[in-house]
């Protein structure tokens, strides 16, 4: 009797190790750490916002993409690559509701099977597919380093005060005043709370080649690693991309441990990606987010948009990002017959 095999000849697994994230930034080498165990993904990161517990898009809320690879994002010309994505981890309600006038250019995902009804579209509309079942990014806790960025760091510029136009930092907390233009150079800061006041200015430094990581929230000490702080960016808040503008939004990444709501108020402009496992991100009034938001939560709202960066799928996130191994690829095989 003759019985046939396939031999698989070649599999190809992606795994991604837990990764120490250092910087150096100006004369002092700093790091910061992100920790979790479990399988990673090979970089990158949700393909559109995303939400372990839900994420809800109403009131002419928009989602679609751009690659800043390419260029920067074109309004006429909007990508469909977004993928809205939720775990659904945690108290009902949970999942993905659209609704409203909302649009998203691209699928909505969410990890529960079709029976939950986690995935609700009313009076909006999605352009590409409603998946189900969809693979876990698990969200890892951020362990924030053990210092804080002081008055005087030479990667911090702009005028130093606490007057209108000013920056200060006191008490580990960073805030930016009304009409404050600063900018920062590459590398690791770290405050326990950090807010930009009205019609601030935040650029990234033109001589930047690295990143820029912002870690908000207080240092503790064990699991599960939740701290307290705040993030703020208030009205007509700008962060942006280096004065040739190009709408890179990956050199900008903001990591918070804390689990007040992370606040992003009236028109405010974004380019960057924001990191809050243990909060709620909230994007309301005519603001602007280039880049991608992932957080226990995320609401957008009353027009305001998040265009999702292609580039970012491309990018190295450490271990802060866990998404189950895919199963195993056949590359080559061949029958043998015995």
């Amino acid at each position: 009797m003759k019985t046939r095999h396939l031999i698989i000849l070649a599999v190809c697994v992606a795994v991604a190790a837990a990764a120490w994230a250092v910087n150096a930034a100006s004369e002092r080498n700093v790091t910061g750490r992100v920790d979790g165990t479990g399988l990673l993904a090979a970089g990158g990161c949700p393909p559109g916002p995303f939400g372990d517990h839900w994420v809800h898009i109403q009131e002419n809320g928009l989602v679609d993409s751009y690659d800043s690879r390419v260029g920067p994002y074109d309004e006429d010309a909007p990508g469909a690559n977004s993928n809205v994505g939720s775990n659904c981890n945690g108290a009902e309600p949970d999942g993905i509701s659209i609704d409203n006038n909302a649009v998203v250019r691209g699928d909505v995902s969410v990890a529960t099977a079709a029976s939950e009804g986690d995935i609700v579209i009313s009076k909006s509309t999605v352009t590409g597919a409603q998946n189900y079942a969809a693979a876990v990014w698990t969200l890892l806790p951020v362990i924030m380093p053990d210092w804080y960025t002081q008055a005087g760091d030479a990667g911090i510029h702009g005028n130093y005060g606490t007057k209108t136009g000013c920056y200060e930092i006191t008490n580990n907390q960073f805030i930016a005043h009304n009409n404050a233009a600063i900018s920062f150079s590459s590398g690791t800061y770290h405050f326990n709370r950090f807010e930009l006041s009205n019609n601030v200015s935040f650029v990234i430094a033109t001589d930047t080649e690295d990143l820029v990581e912002i870690y908000i929230g207080t240092k503790a000490d064990s699991a599960p690693y939740i701290g307290t702080g705040e993030i703020v960016f208030e009205n007509n808040s700008e962060l942006l991309p280096p004065i040739h503008f190009d709408g890179d939004t990956t050199k900008l990444r903001f990591y918070y441990n804390g689990t007040t709501k992370v606040d992003l108020s009236n028109n405010v402009e974004f380019y960057g990606f924001v990191y809050a496992p243990n909060a709620l991100i909230e994007v309301r009034n005519n603001d602007n987010i280039y880049g991608n938001l992932v957080g226990k939560e995320v609401y957008i709202w009353n027009n305001a948009a998040v265009h999702y960066d292609e580039a970012l799928a491309a990018k190295d996130f450490g271990s802060i990002l866990g998404k189950p191994v895919p199963p195993p690829t056949v590359t080559d095989w061949k029958e043998v017959i015995k």
